[in-house]
């Protein structure tokens, strides 16, 4: 009897470990996703918001050309403002899947990184 019982005893003892390391290695594993989720996250924040800062000053740019050009400063807001229009009219037609598609697969490759 005393033998069942210290052999159980150190069962159950190597099931507390194992248990504890997988909790532990579930743990890291779970900081080391999420320090990538948020990386990956501000890396494209940034990468974005300089695009768009560019973007915006180009804009500017082009609209005060254009209107210098045509005479009246507000032609040229009205032109860039037609032709972003257009733009995003003509992605919003033909776009919208592949746009969709590809932001649905980017997503899912970063949450299954491993």
């Amino acid at each position: 009897m005393n033998d069942y019982t210290s052999v159980l005893k150190a069962l159950l003892e190597r099931i507390e470990g194992y248990s504890i390391a997988t909790a532990e290695w579930f743990k890291l594993t779970g900081v080391a996703k999420a320090a990538d989720y948020f990386s990956s996250f501000a890396s494209n924040v940034i990468w974005i918001g300089v695009l768009v800062f560019s973007f915006v000053f180009l804009s500017f740019g082009l609209a005060l050309w254009l209107g210098q050009e045509l005479g009246q400063s507000y032609w040229g807001f009205l032109i860039v403002g037609l032709l972003y229009a257009l733009i995003a009219t003509i992605l919003a037609i033909f776009f919208r899947r592949r746009i969709k598609r590809k932001t649905s697969d980017a997503l899912i490759r970063i949450l299954l990184r491993q």
